[in-house]
């Protein structure tokens, strides 16, 4: 299944009211709902780690331009 289908088969789910739900179906309804979520928070987490990788590289990037000014003499203060 698509990213795109699921997304829409999670959209369909939101709109569900749980409560008119037999208790077979809704203990489905609240894994389905259970992993969405948890997929949700651990996508949050990979793009937190993302940005912070891009952040020490660049941190490393300006580190490395700074110590070659440096060491070549250069000074644009």
């Amino acid at each position: 299944m698509k990213e795109e289908e699921i997304q829409q088969v999670l959209d369909e789910l939101y709109k569900v009211k749980p409560e008119r739900l037999n208790e077979r179906t809704k203990r489905l309804y609240d894994a389905i709902m259970s992993i969405a979520d948890e997929r949700d928070r651990l996508r949050e987490n990979i793009y937190s780690v993302l940005e912070l990788l891009d952040q020490l590289k660049m941190s490393r990037i300006a580190k490395d331009e700074i110590a070659i000014r440096l060491i070549s003499g250069e000074n644009n203060d």
